[in-house]
């Protein structure tokens, strides 16, 4: 069994590329002026298995370094202000862990774990 409480991710365990489409997504879908959960929805081809997708949301998160600051949602109005976190926890490399992004004002965008 895998997903976010079996034995690990397969595609999260082993560095790979997929093809993706990414969004912005916001929890509730507000106007934008006004605060929202906000976060990247990233479509990744063929991460599932064979002709199955896997789809990733992240909002946006305190961006704390601690177990309870880094997990808990942070409504913004501002989309590019980040970090955005994963609200469960993923089994990489045996261990668990929150999935996190950090936005970049240019360049590629910067994805990791943290433990």
């Amino acid at each position: 069994m895998s997903g976010p409480w079996g034995e690990g991710e397969k595609w999260l365990d082993a560095p790979r590329r997929y093809a993706a489409t990414v969004r912005l997504s916001g929890a509730v879908g507000l106007p934008r002026r006004l605060p929202d959960g906000l976060g990247p929805a990233v479509r990744m081809e063929q991460a599932a298995g064979p002709g199955r997708s896997l789809d990733l949301l992240l909002t946006s998160s305190g961006g704390g370094r601690g177990r309870i600051a880094r997990r808990l949602p942070r409504l913004r109005a501002d989309a590019p202000g980040g970090p955005y976190a994963s609200l469960l926890s993923y089994r990489v490399g045996g261990r668990p862990c929150v999935l996190a992004a950090f936005p970049r004002r240019s360049g590629r965008a910067r994805y990791t774990a943290i433990r």
